[in-house]
């Protein structure tokens, strides 16, 4: 009985050194694969306060703030004849979801098309345009042939714009 227990726990020191060995080179592919810099996480830590640019509202415009549900300060929205203008009080790339997966290619495109098949030409259709900074933030969005007298439509807007950036803050506050 001596021995097969001798027996057993060679066979068990092997399987953990080989064990051990398997986690020593999964943990040495992770480190090459997942390694960031110091720098980098110190810029990917370090949160970004909300910054809302001074914009003046054109003569014509009616400004309009979108605030959170915490009540702080999401954007500001410029209302004019068949013309808004929203600027973030956030900074995101252009390609982060919801705005691009959401605001851009299910809301906005949805009006443009809603808007070609009730029969408007291309030129007449809801058209908007995404205004960047250098580094690629959303600096101003600018949504053009909209009925802006339509409370229905702007009530759209509004929400959906809202929402959008919520989700942004949400996503940037977590990480």
């Amino acid at each position: 009985m001596k021995k097969e227990l001798e027996k057993r726990v060679d066979e068990l020191q092997k399987e953990l050194d080989r064990t051990k060995l398997l986690l020593s080179l999964i943990d040495k592919a992770l480190s090459e694969q997942s390694f960031i810099p110091a720098s980098e996480l110190q810029k990917q830590v370090t949160p970004q306060a909300p910054v809302v640019e001074a914009v003046a509202p054109q003569p014509s415009e009616k400004e309009e703030t979108i605030l959170s549900k915490d009540g702080s300060e999401l954007a500001k929205m410029y209302v004019g004849e068949n013309t808004v203008r929203v600027v973030p009080g956030l900074k995101f790339d252009d390609g982060i979801p919801p705005f691009k997966s959401f605001l851009i290619s299910r809301v906005l495109d949805g009006m443009k098309s809603k808007d070609i098949e009730s029969g408007k030409k291309e030129s007449e259709a809801l058209f908007y345009e995404v205004i960047k900074d250098e580094v690629n933030n959303v600096k101003e969005l600018i949504i053009r042939n909209v009925d802006t007298n339509n409370e229905r439509v702007m009530r759209e807007l509004r929400n959906s714009i809202k929402w959008t950036l919520e989700r942004i803050k949400e996503r940037k506050s977590a990480g």
